[in-house]
C-alpha cells in the first residue's frame, strides 16, 4: 500500500505544484487571518491553542458567539457560525496544502525507500487536523449556552 500511494504521489510532485500550494498557503494564511480578525485577536482560536478542554471551548464559544461579522462580504452573521462555517471551508481545504507542501520536498529529498514511510508524517497530521477541525465545526454548531461546566466529584 504504501509503495502504490509514493507510486501515486511521485509525478505529482512536481516544483510547479510545490509553487501552487505555496501561494494556496500564503491565500489561506490571509483567509486565516481575515477570520481572526473578524473574531477578535483577543480570542485564540481553539485549533491555535496546545490545549484545551471543555471549560475553554465554551469560553471561547461564549466570547465570540455575540459577535456580528460579514466575513469577506459574504453576509452578515454571528461569530460562532462564522467559525464553525470556516471550520468546514478554509480548514478542510488548508490541511491538503500543508501536507503536500511537505510531501514534495519529503520525495525530492530522500530515497524512495525511506520516503515512502516519511509521507506518512505529514498524511497522519493533515487526517488529524482534518478530525479536530470536523470536531470544532460541529461543537460549534450544536453550541447550547446554556449547558454549564461543573465539575463532579
Amino acid at each position: 500500500m504504501l509503495e502504490s500511494l509514493y507510486q501515486w504521489l511521485e509525478p505529482k510532485s512536481t516544483w510547479a505544484i510545490f509553487t501552487l500550494l505555496f501561494l494556496g498557503f500564503i491565500i489561506f494564511s490571509q483567509l486565516f487571518e481575515q477570520r481572526h480578525k473578524e473574531l477578535g485577536y483577543e480570542n485564540k482560536m481553539l485549533d491555535m491553542q496546545g490545549w484545551y478542554g471543555p471549560a475553554e471551548v465554551k469560553s471561547l464559544f461564549d466570547k465570540i458567539q455575540p459577535l456580528k461579522t460579514n466575513y469577506l462580504k459574504l453576509g452578515e452573521t454571528d461569530g460562532l457560525k462564522l467559525y464553525a462555517i470556516t471550520e468546514l471551508t478554509v480548514d478542510i481545504v488548508f490541511p491538503f496544502i500543508y501536507c503536500f507542501l511537505i510531501i514534495i520536498p519529503i520525495i525530492h529529498l530522500y530515497s524512495p525507500g525511506n520516503a515512502k514511510y516519511l509521507i506518512l508524517l505529514p498524511i497522519c497530521a493533515a487526517l488529524a487536523d482534518l478530525c479536530e477541525n470536523i470536531s470544532i465545526a460541529l461543537m460549534a454548531f450544536t453550541y447550547d449556552k446554556s449547558i454549564s461546566i461543573v465539575n463532579k466529584k
